[in-house]
């Protein structure tokens, strides 16, 4: 039960930041194209999005989970460190035309899923939790 409810966390970082992605990729593109191009590339990019963002986000996440709790700093620094690293990982490959939207997208995944987190949940050392 606790794996579903860690996935379900997860999926909605994701499809939160695909959203608002997706929303970002059609104001920047009706500010250079028409409104019939803008809602065709929020469409597109609202689909694609959570499919290309699946696996690197679920495997950075994992990581994030895995190592922020074991690390000697507090545990919301490292889990942000790791996801915008992934997010840098995506700027390098896919060049700087798109990889700025993967960064945004880290930060939001990592943003939307520490606001999910049942409260009193901390895995760090530095936090106590009574």
């Amino acid at each position: 039960m606790v794996f579903w409810r860690w996935f379900g966390r997860k999926l909605l970082a994701l499809l939160v930041a695909s959203l608002v992605i997706a929303f970002l990729m059609g104001v920047l593109t009706r500010l250079d194209g028409t409104w019939k191009e803008s809602f065709a590339v929020f469409g597109l990019t609202a689909f694609f999005a959570p499919i290309y963002g699946f696996i690197p986000g679920f495997l950075v996440t994992g990581l994030s989970d895995w190592l922020s709790p074991r690390s000697r700093f507090p545990r919301e620094t490292t889990a942000l460190v790791i996801h915008m690293f992934g997010g840098a990982l995506f700027l390098w490959f896919a060049g700087p035309y798109f990889g700025w939207l993967g960064v945004v997208a880290a930060l939001l995944f990592w943003w939307v899923d520490e606001r999910l987190k049942p409260s009193g949940f901390s895995t760090s050392r530095h936090v106590v939790v009574g």
